[in-house]
């Protein structure tokens, strides 16, 4: 079931499932070489998503630094000034600051000061 070699091959929607549908209790009386793979599937479970949410976040980035960029031309043709202020920074941080493994306040700082 987790040999090292099927875990390597296998994808990994395939081995989250797996992963889901087991109890503690089958993962305390898995013998040795098959814990060995179940933490090898639960290392690439893991890398799967967090690729995808590094892939989210950098959505997030372009989708805010879109609407930026939209806003600072709508100043520039005489509408209401709109600067993205704290609240954006904040909401920004929030969403970023697991995937940097910083604190949102981190973040914050960095995204106002640049």
């Amino acid at each position: 079931m987790f040999s090292p070699a099927a875990v390597e091959c296998a994808d990994p929607r395939d081995l989250m499932a797996t992963l889901a549908a087991m109890s503690q209790r089958e993962v305390a009386a898995l013998p040795a070489d098959q814990a060995e793979g179940y933490v090898l599937a639960c290392d690439r479970v893991v890398a799967a998503i967090r690729g995808r949410q590094a892939v989210a976040m950098d959505t997030l980035a372009a989708q805010v630094d879109e609407d930026l960029q939209r806003r600072t031309q709508d100043q520039r043709r005489g509408g209401v000034p709109v600067h993205p202020g704290p609240e954006l920074h904040g909401f920004v941080a929030s969403m970023l600051a697991p995937g940097l493994h910083c604190s949102t306040r981190t973040v914050q700082r960095r995204l106002e000061g640049d």
